[in-house]
């Protein structure tokens, strides 16, 4: 008798027959399941992966042929694929509709990370209503889903109102939070919220976040506490090129600080910072706040040499910047 007859034979009474039939069956559907698995990584992995390279076409053609494949009894996709495609869709409306009825049909919008992308791709969209809708209806909400809601208030009283619901609610902040938030905090009611948070910040140990410090240097800087500023700045162990113009940036709005702004501006060049049009147009702002022709004119060779003078918002600075020094000499 062969293997495959004796496989096949099912004596009732033989009870080591009867256990290895069952070990082979189930070593089967394991195999069936480690491979679908690893059809999904692939899957995933090559979506990701055109992402990266720009190509959200391509993302969504590969996800299109394999959703083909899952209607034809393939079950190859999971919440991740929907994910990705979701994001693929880069506020195509008509698209992410399409991707949204279907993780609507097929159940998937019971994973909370879907629903999440799903109200982002509407965010992108211009359609903010729908992703607030969508929100409202949610169960289990995560930090993601409070986030990608805030991340798409264009007014800062209501974006703060949202704030302030996060925290009656219990929402445990992460630094996307902190730094959405604080981008919010405009105005004597809007500082005194960045206090707040600055406070909670120091207790949960945020406060070495990088984006995080940046933040409260621009909202110290816009509410004209220049010296919290500074002092942020200072203790902040690791600094990037957005620390440094954050702080640039609101030394030179204020307007009676040029001097410490330039001091800053050679601080960034001393120590070897890359310089970008954000550092040269606030540099430059303050030359035309205090004046100074010829620290502008310094600032003008730089640019030049360093090829920010054809930017439109540099030029315009430099443009400004002497047009007011002929305004005084007249």
């Amino acid at each position: 008798m062969t293997l495959l007859s004796y496989l096949h034979c099912t004596p009732s009474k033989s009870f080591p027959f009867r256990i290895f039939r069952y070990h082979l069956i189930s070593a089967h559907k394991l195999f069936d399941g480690s491979s679908q698995r690893n059809a999904t990584t692939y899957i995933n992995h090559s979506i990701s992966e055109s992402l990266r390279r720009n190509s959200p076409s391509q993302a969504l053609a590969i996800f299109s042929k394999n959703l083909q494949l899952g209607l034809s009894g393939r079950n190859i996709i999971n919440e991740v694929t929907l994910c990705l495609a979701l994001k693929a869709c880069r506020g195509d409306t008509k698209l992410g509709c399409q991707v949204h009825g279907f993780s609507i049909t097929s159940g998937f919008t019971s994973f909370v990370c879907v629903s999440n992308a799903v109200m982002g791709m509407y965010r992108k969209a211009g359609r903010f209503d729908n992703a607030l809708c969508i929100f409202e209806s949610l169960v289990d909400r995560d930090v993601v889903s409070w986030n990608t809601i805030l991340s798409g208030f264009d007014e800062d009283q209501v974006a703060m109102s949202f704030v302030v619901r996060m925290r009656s609610a219990g929402v445990v902040f992460d630094a996307f939070t902190y730094s959405t938030a604080l981008s919010f905090c405009v105005g004597s009611e809007g500082f005194g919220l960045g206090l707040q948070l600055h406070s909670i910040v120091v207790k949960t140990g945020l406060e070495s976040d990088v984006v995080v410090g940046n933040s409260f240097i621009t909202m110290y800087s816009r509410g004209g506490s220049f010296r919290d500023a500074r002092r942020v700045f200072d203790e902040k162990v690791v600094k990037d090129m957005i620390t440094w113009n954050s702080l640039l940036s609101g030394l030179s709005q204020g307007g009676n600080l040029g001097f410490e702004a330039v001091l800053v501006f050679r601080e960034m060049m001393r120590e070897g910072v890359e310089l970008d049009h954000v550092s040269f147009t606030s540099v430059i702002t303050t030359c035309c706040h205090e004046n100074d022709l010829k620290i502008a004119r310094q600032i003008h060779g730089l640019c030049l040499k360093r090829g920010y003078a054809t930017l439109v918002s540099v030029g315009n600075m430099l443009m400004t910047s002497y047009w007011k020094e002929d305004e005084d000499m007249e």
